[in-house]
């Protein structure tokens, strides 16, 4: 079940699953973890 709300300003790019990737925020669409952007 997705987690970001559809009100933050985020929610175009970032999805959060707890189901996948454990909750990690990743870009929308993929399983890509957003820290990897700022590694």
């Amino acid at each position: 079940m997705e987690q970001t709300s559809p009100r933050s300003p985020w929610y175009p790019f970032v999805w959060i699953d707890p189901d996948r990737t454990g909750g990690e925020p990743c870009f929308r669409g993929t399983r890509l973890p957003v820290r990897i952007l700022f590694e």
